[in-house]
């Protein structure tokens, strides 16, 4: 299967990735499933990636650069315009994949109702050196937004999507986000029916580091799933199947998660308190009664 196959766009969004792109290009062509093509859209880096990109020989890696610099998703947008493949997959210039990442997605699309697939990774830390496993469960597959909603898990990193499955997507990601267009973006799949197929074993790395955008938007993604939440209830999609009543979870949470960064223990215990039993819950009260070093764990 390694030469057959539907081809896989990989899109790779870049803006000043020069510090990790060579191992993040290595990781694609070094996969056992090599009907593929990189998209890389150069969103006016002022480093070497253009410089690093355009090294390589391969025919299959293909090169844009932007007219303007553009925010993450108006530029994925334009990237995917460019695609060639039946499938997309998504790849930051900072992270990387494992060799059998792609083959053991690829397989998921046999079946036809699977218009996305996901899968585990690793969370790097580059100053500690530290790696952790980021999903500690099981995955879910299927019909899915319930699941989704209430404890989000996809990793982009690891994304995969059935091109039919956007096609009438206007915009694919919605371009006033900031932070969760990704999230954003999954929902609207899952939402129009499209089955997500699961791969439990760690396809990708995800790289944490001191320019990594993860550490400076908690509070932006707080307010802008308020946001999210409050346009879908005025739209009246809060009545699809009951769905959305498992989104307050997922907001709680994350609101926990940042009193807790910031020092705030008890106004992440009153939250907590309101949660549900679940995951979300159980996490938020072990780090509020665990030592330091466990609340530090869940910042990196």
């Amino acid at each position: 299967m390694g030469e057959t196959g539907p081809l896989v766009s990989v899109v790779i969004n870049c803006f000043n990735g020069e510090r990790y792109l060579k191992k993040t290009i290595d990781s694609v062509i070094a996969q056992s499933y090599q009907k593929w093509e990189i998209i890389f859209w150069d969103n006016q880096s002022q480093d070497r990636s253009a410089e690093i990109f355009l090294s390589y020989q391969d025919k299959r890696l293909k090169y844009y650069y932007a007219d303007q610099h553009e925010l993450l998703y108006k530029a994925r947008n334009r990237a995917i315009e460019k695609i060639s493949g039946e499938l997309i997959a998504f790849l930051d210039a900072d992270d990387f994949w494992e060799p059998n990442k792609l083959i053991s997605q690829v397989c998921l699309f046999d079946n036809p109702k699977v218009g996305i697939s996901c899968g585990n990774f690793w969370i790097k830390n580059e100053s500690t050196g530290v790696v952790k496993l980021a999903i500690r469960k099981k995955i879910p597959s299927g019909m899915i937004l319930n699941k989704i909603l209430a404890c989000y898990f996809v990793g982009m990193l690891t994304l995969v999507v059935r091109k039919t499955a956007i096609d009438k997507m206007e915009p694919v990601f919605d371009p006033t986000f900031e932070i969760i267009g990704d999230f954003d973006f999954v929902v609207k799949i899952a939402h129009n029916g499209w089955w997500i197929g699961s791969v439990q074993e760690p396809i990708a790395t995800y790289r944490v580091h001191n320019d990594s955008q993860t550490k400076k938007t908690n509070l932006l993604q707080e307010l802008e799933l308020k946001s999210w939440a409050a346009q879908k209830k005025e739209e009246g999609v809060h009545a699809w199947n009951g769905s959305y009543k498992y989104l307050d979870n997922t907001l709680n949470y994350v609101m926990a998660m940042n009193h807790l960064k910031s020092g705030n223990k008890i106004q992440a215990l009153k939250i907590a308190l309101k949660m549900p039993i679940g995951i979300y819950k159980i996490r938020i009260v072990a780090i509020i009664i665990a030592p330091t070093i466990v609340l530090s764990y869940f910042k990196n």
